[in-house]
């Protein structure tokens, strides 16, 4: 029987997006599909069996039997073989997706000749990654349920390619990081977030958003600082780089271009933490155009008198409130106030976009530039017995060092957080490759630095030799201030618009009363049905009245406000969807989610009453 025929008319209909040229290429000849006494075939490389030699099909269902977890949401397979292990998984786990990753096409082009794999091939839950690069897997598994991943090799292939499985798994650790960043980060910061952009309402209120930017400075090449070591050795050139590219500086690096007798032609202030406004201590600078997200500790605005732009906030209450005051302008964010400032400069049409003191390592095993606000902290905190190196090795040490490639063309020392942005960066360059219709050329000026693909090193003279545009730049800058000095004055002036605004809290206020309410209700319930054993009809009727409530609950539209401070719950909850629970843990788990919901909704009551209390009409209005 010709299996490979009626496979391949399968894949192809079922998985259209796979590339067409792959089914070209010839069979492994190093596979051999051989016969078992079950009657399954099996295959041999190099002298070893891929799979049973007695019988594949029973062998494939007991390792997937024992080696499958309960709460899983996503099975990797690294290695088809001859589908065997897939074939079981998808047996048991029916609803569970499922990624088969396989970079030699030869192999399984021959599996396909194999048997009769339709039953898998046909299926919806199966995506397939045939002989793509490690990077472009994981930027379509990104958007496959994370929560419970579980991974399983099919070693006798796995080894064939080990250094691709390797680089895949860095990449994939990389991914999962970052997602457990970011739960992490909200969990830690997700209160500090709310609180800060309720104590920001009123310059948030009055300040334009960076949309009134968008390609202002087209064609004009800039300078992005971040503040990594290499920041030393384009510091001293910062005079004579001003005169020829648009400045943006990170907070982190600010003070150190003053101190260059520099002001940035463009500050980036995204962090919600006392500690970061640090940076900016015993700063004046008069010339400067801020840029901020609206949950940037308040002490920034408090200390700096600069033109402000927003950005589009990242959580539900600012985009609430950008609902009434109008989307500020979107900017992808990496985890990292230098993936905002790259991705700013790209917004504003800056072109090309170079990047000083990016090292997304250590190089020379140095954390930051000289001068910078941790650094002097380690000093200031030193002593006799603890001086500022040991602050700095136990810093290193902690952070588990791994070599990677640099822009020397030798290593550097990074670690997984820098990787996160280093991948981010890499994603964007080719989202923004010259193949692209928005092509953006982006360089680094970090020659030890980690490298990253799409963004090549570029030595610092190319930069000195770039014509004057200072004139051009300025003028620009005075234009842009004039954009942003005028939307002040006019929403200033707008009485209806200031009181849109405190019309917005108080109905959001009462909108979260009602969900303490209705939360309220459901823990109650939930507390009933738990504390003593209940009639079967009893439980029937409790629980539709909390799909009721469920549904009042929906409605609601300050749902979503009160959701963001429990999200690590939420994705726990899910992690576990598919496992069977008792009665007793639903009512658990039901009874976490009420608590948290009217937690949540009792802080965000309170921090707007503060600001409706903090609002004076005459403030908002006043010329």
């Amino acid at each position: 029987m010709n299996f490979f025929r009626r496979n391949l008319d399968i894949l192809r209909q079922q998985h259209p997006y796979i590339d067409s040229k792959v089914f070209k290429r010839a069979p492994s000849d190093e596979l051999n599909i051989v016969s078992t006494p079950s009657g399954a075939p099996t295959g041999i490389i190099d002298g070893n069996f891929i799979h049973s030699k007695y019988n594949p099909v029973k062998e494939a269902r007991r390792i997937i039997k024992r080696e499958v977890q309960d709460e899983i949401t996503l099975c990797i397979f690294y290695g088809f073989g001859l589908g065997y292990l897939e074939e079981a998984f998808h047996t048991f786990n029916p609803d569970i997706p499922i990624a088969v990753i396989e970079p030699d096409i030869a192999l399984f082009l021959k599996a396909l000749h194999s048997r009769d794999l339709s039953d898998l091939l046909s299926s919806p839950r199966i995506i397939w990654f045939l002989e793509e690069k490690p990077e472009s897997t994981i930027m379509k598994i990104e958007n496959m349920p994370l929560a419970g991943l579980q991974i399983i090799r099919l070693r006798s292939v796995f080894m064939k390619n080990t250094q691709y499985y390797q680089r895949l798994d860095i990449l994939l650790q990389s991914l999962l990081d970052r997602k457990n960043v970011n739960i992490n980060t909200l969990t830690r910061f997700g209160r500090l977030w709310v609180r800060n952009l309720l104590q920001n309402i009123e310059i948030f209120i009055k300040a334009p958003g960076i949309s009134n930017l968008v390609n202002f400075f087209s064609g004009i090449p800039s300078l992005v600082l971040a503040a990594g070591p290499s920041l030393d050795q384009v510091l001293p050139h910062l005079k004579e780089l001003k005169k020829r590219l648009l400045i943006i500086s990170v907070d982190t690096s600010f003070k150190l271009c003053l101190k260059q007798g520099i002001e940035p032609d463009f500050l980036i202030i995204v962090d919600p933490q006392y500690w970061n406004t640090r940076h900016l201590d015993w700063t004046d600078p008069k010339n400067t155009v801020l840029i901020s997200e609206s949950s940037t500790h308040p002490r920034v605005f408090r200390s700096l008198y600069l033109p402000t732009s927003f950005i589009s906030s990242f959580f539900p209450l600012g985009q609430f409130m950008e609902s009434i005051t109008g989307q500020k302008g979107v900017i992808g964010t990496g985890g990292s106030v230098s993936t905002t400032a790259w991705d700013f400069a790209r917004t504003i049409g800056a072109h090309p976009i170079y990047m000083a003191g990016l090292d997304l390592g250590f190089p020379q095993k140095k954390t930051h530039c000289r001068g910078a606000f941790f650094e002097e902290q380690m000093h200031i905190l030193s002593s006799r017995l603890r001086p500022a190196e040991m602050s700095i090795y136990r810093y290193l040490q902690e952070a588990n060092l791994f070599l990677t490639a640099s822009n020397s063309k030798s290593t550097c020392y990074t670690d997984r957080r820098m990787v996160i942005y280093k991948w981010w960066f890499e994603n964007q360059m080719k989202q923004y490759s010259m193949n692209s219709a928005r092509a953006i050329l982006s360089y680094n000026l970090s020659q030890e630095g980690v490298k990253i693909e799409g963004m090549p090193y570029i030595n610092i003279s190319r930069l000195l030799n770039l014509p004057p545009i200072r004139e051009e730049i300025d003028s620009r800058i005075k234009r842009a201030k004039k954009i942003i000095s005028s939307h002040e004055k006019e929403n200033i002036n707008q009485k209806h618009y200031a009181l849109s605004i405190f019309q917005a809290l108080e109905e959001l206020q009462a909108d979260l009363k009602q969900l303490v309410v209705l939360a309220d209700q459901g823990l109650n319930i939930c507390r009933s049905l738990g504390s003593s054993p209940i009639p079967g009809r009893a439980v029937d009727h409790a629980f539709k009245e909390l799909n009721k409530l469920d549904k009042r609950i929906l409605k609601l539209s300050s749902r979503q406000v009160a959701g963001f401070l429990f999200q690590s719950l939420i994705q726990k909850i899910l992690k576990s969807a598919d496992g069977k629970k008792s009665l007793t843990e639903v009512l658990k788990t039901t009874g976490n989610i009420y608590r948290e919901l009217k937690q949540s909704s009792r802080y965000h009551i309170d921090l707007i009453n503060r600001s409706l209390t903090r609002l004076n009409y005459s403030k908002v209005i006043a010329p």
